[in-house]
């Protein structure tokens, strides 16, 4: 049993509330607690919401591995929108086929080398936001999308495979498992 109604935002805050000052996440020589992960990502959220982002829309993500990257994949969840994650290293012509596909309304990035008329927040930028404590009001329910991930398909053009919340829950809390000591 899980619970079907929740989604990936309600477990996150869930987490944040009960284990605010342990490390959420690591990479390199940096790492965030639950609280500060949280914070940046509402600074992300509220920044999507402002640019019109609403549940199930698309926000792409191109970037290199790192922690920003993280944090915008939650502030893109947060934000009610569905994130696609799109590996840099791709071609361009795969990338701006995603693109051309999927229509985001926002995309966020480390480092851009394909021109895009939709709205851009780079990640370079986060670490200069302000925090923000206050969560935005939750927007999704747990039928809404959380990702959309591309595939190559047979046919050898990428093809978007639409993930909801709470078939993220599912998986979390079917991988729930306790440390013997």
């Amino acid at each position: 049993e899980y619970p079907t109604n929740k989604t990936v935002v309600e477990l996150f805050q869930e987490q944040v509330n009960k284990e605010p000052d342990n490390i959420a996440v690591v990479f390199d020589d940096k790492q965030l607690t639950y609280l500060e992960l949280n914070d940046k990502a509402n600074c992300i959220a509220l920044k999507l919401r402002e640019m019109g982002v609403k549940p199930n829309d698309f926000v792409a993500i191109i970037a290199h591995k790192s922690l920003e990257v993280i944090v915008g994949i939650c502030g893109i969840i947060k934000s009610g929108a569905a994130y696609v994650p799109i590996d840099e290293s791709y071609p361009e012509s795969r990338i701006k086929h995603i693109l051309n596909d999927c229509k985001p309304k926002a995309l966020i990035t480390n480092s851009l080398k394909i021109s895009s008329d939709v709205q851009v927040i780079k990640l370079s930028d986060v670490d200069s936001l302000d925090s923000i404590s206050t969560n935005p009001p939750i927007v999704n329910s747990s039928d809404d999308l959380a990702y959309v991930i591309y595939t190559s398909g047979t046919t050898g053009k990428p093809k978007g495979v639409m993930i909801e919340h709470k078939s993220i829950v599912k998986l979390v809390k079917n991988c729930d498992y306790t440390v013997l000591d």
